[in-house]
This record gives C-alpha cells, structure tokens and sequence, in this order.
C-alpha cells in the first residue's frame, strides 16, 4: 500500500479541538485506547486524546486511501507508534490547550509538538535543566518582554527534534543545541560536533500557541492546513472547490 502524499511532501494539520465532536470518534478507538481514555480525569485531556487517536486514523484513511476502521497502529521497539502493516508513511501528533497538529511525510522521519504558551514561573530553571548553553543564551538576550515565548519557541523546536528521532536523545538533552540555521533548517549540535541539520517549520496558528515541526528531508515539500469543523476530510475530486469555498488549501506552504 502506497501513500497518497505526492512527492516529497510534509502534510501538517492543524485542529481546534472545540470544532469537534470527540465522542462520535470513540468507534475508530482500541478497545485499550478506550479504556485510556476513560482514566482521564479533566475533559480537556479525554477530549484531546479521544480527538487526536480519532482524527489521525481519519486522516491516515485518507492517505492511504481506505476506510478510518481499517487502520491498525501498533509501537515499534522504542514505544513510537507505526502502522501495523509498514505502510511508507510517517506521522506524529501533539496537543496542548484546545489545539491538535498532526505531521505526515513520506520523505523520512517528521516529529510535531505544540504548547499553549502559559505562565511558567520557573522557565529559567526548566531552561537551565533541559536546554543548551546557547539556548539559554537565546532567552537572555530576547527582550524581557518575549523571554517566555523565547523559552517555548527552543522546548518546541526540542520536543519535535525527539519525537521524529523516536529513540530518545543519547545522553543528557541540555548537551544537545537545536538551533535555526539558514532558511527554514535545524542545526543540531553536540557541544562543538555537528551533529546533522533538519528541516524546521515553525508556526504560530493563534497569538498564544507555538508550534514546530522537525523532518530528517531537507528538501521536502512542506504543507500546513486547518482540518474543517467536523473532522471530515474532502476527496480529491473535492479538493479545489473547497479551496475556494472553505479556504482548505494549505495556509503554509514552505
């Protein structure tokens, strides 16, 4: 089974969980997944979880042309998720506050993380804890005004640069300097070793959310759309009129 995605090409989805109805996704759940779900105690994050599991296999479904019940996921050998039958497609998902963003590529590994930005009273020590030197350099030397935003552009640009790794980092993550470099890349450091350099999409789809996708393809195609309200995804016969209708086409393209 091949993917739908054309090219080299990074789809990023955007979601406002308040446009969707998380309980009619609960048939597309595991039975394990369910119970999960269950185990949450604050409706936004049985909300999100219901929503994430459920709008992924719908939008899996939707490139890899079959029906959202027919996707089986499982979790390779460092606990990422996978689809059961090693379809060529990668993916990922984040959600925090009332917003989802889930990456699909089909030119190598892709990781997405989003926060809502909110007070932290101990970002510094957070940032002395987790970043490198240079980073923390980056919040000194922003202006007062935006040191908090500072401090979740770098942890986004991080989380995602680990998730699309999926095995962890290799020792402590403060020693690890993920950084932009020329255009939209990462430049990922070791103390003073290179390490590689990435793609880089960061994004700010409402004032207060920071968002960043990282994918191992420097040259991929990198697209960002708003799933409509309800969930459904157009066919591609559909695609264009909705374009001009509903605003579907991407709000990004890089």
């Amino acid at each position: 089974m091949t993917s739908a995605l054309q090219g080299r090409s990074v789809h990023v989805w955007q979601i406002d969980a308040r446009e969707h109805e998380a309980d009619a996704l609960l048939p597309l759940l595991t039975a394990d997944e369910t119970v999960r779900a269950g185990r949450f105690l604050r409706y936004e994050d049985r909300r999100n979880f219901i929503l994430g599991r459920g709008l992924l296999r719908r939008l899996l479904g939707h490139y890899l042309q079959r029906e959202a019940e027919q996707i089986r996921l499982c979790a390779d050998q460092d606990g990422k998720p996978r689809l059961q039958d090693g379809a060529p497609l990668e993916f990922n998902l984040s959600h925090s506050g009332d917003r989802i963003v889930i990456g699909f590529s089909n030119a190598g590994a892709v990781g997405v993380d989003i926060e809502a930005m909110r007070p932290v009273p101990d970002y510094r020590r957070l940032a002395r804890r987790l970043f490198s030197a240079a980073e923390q350099r980056e919040i000194d030397h922003s202006e007062e005004a935006i040191k908090l935003a500072t401090f979740f552009d770098i942890w986004t640009r991080k989380e995602a640069y680990v998730k699309m790794l999926g095995t962890g980092i290799d020792g402590d993550i403060a020693l690890y300097d993920c950084r932009p470099g020329p255009g939209a890349t990462l430049a990922i450091s070791k103390g003073d070793v290179r390490v590689t350099t990435l793609r880089l999409v960061g994004h700010r789809p409402e004032p207060d959310y920071v968002s960043a996708l990282v994918c191992d393809s420097l040259d991929a195609n990198v697209a960002v759309f708003t799933l409509p309200a309800g969930g459904e995804v157009p066919d591609r016969d559909r695609w264009r009129e909705m374009a001009e209708t509903e605003g579907f086409e991407p709000s990004i393209r890089l």
